[in-house]
């Protein structure tokens, strides 16, 4: 079994509040992404969006009640991606990269929206953003040589393999309190530079 069916697997034996959290960690990766200009003009009032997307799932991993405020932010996605009731197609161009990401949001808003049936909707936001990896590094490949990091798609797995562990250990532990939120966020920012690093290399 590879790690990425491992931490599908996995996901199922982790409390609800753990994988949504597991989700806004996702998010968190992709925090930096330029939700702007040619990323978002296909879709008008998604760079607002997004913003308030990283914003409120931050502040629910953190245990802020920020629940009103879900619904508001996930019923202005639906609004974006399903103006006919339908998931619009994806794009030609630039905005394809900003659909994915808004897609990614989207999952995660309905991780927190709905967590006992959160399972197979954070798998799909974890699948999402290795889709997204191997995109840009299928896109962009990089020259390394023996100093530079591992690529983006193995980057990507190993967290989301760490997230997993580091969140069922806290959840068996104290629970995940703030500061453990605020160390799983930390963990992740190095990573979440390489993701901008990388998109900004996008023709």
């Amino acid at each position: 079994m590879s790690e990425v069916e491992v931490t599908s697997a996995g996901l199922a034996e982790v409390s609800p509040a753990g994988r949504a959290v597991i989700a806004s960690l996702a998010l968190h990766r992709v925090s930096l992404f330029p939700m702007e200009g040619r990323f978002s003009e296909p879709f008008p009032g998604s760079e607002a969006f997004f913003q308030r997307a990283v914003a409120v799932s931050r502040a629910l991993a953190s245990g802020e009640p920020a629940t009103d405020e879900l619904a508001e932010v996930l019923e202005v996605y639906n609004e974006i991606v399903q103006p006919d009731g339908e998931h619009i197609e994806e794009p030609d161009g630039p905005g394809a990269w900003g659909l994915d990401v808004l897609d990614i949001a989207g999952y995660v808003l309905e991780a927190w929206d709905d967590p006992d049936s959160s399972a197979e909707t954070v798998a799909e936001a974890l699948d999402a953003m290795h889709s997204f990896a191997d995109a840009l590094e299928e896109m962009i490949p990089v020259v390394r040589n023996g100093d530079d990091p591992v690529d983006l798609r193995e980057q990507e797995i190993r967290r989301q393999v760490d997230d997993l562990a580091d969140v069922r250990a806290a959840t068996a532990l104290d629970g995940i309190d703030v500061a453990a939120v605020d160390r799983l966020y930390t963990a992740s920012l190095a990573l979440t530079q390489a993701y901008r690093e990388r998109i900004g290399l996008l023709p």
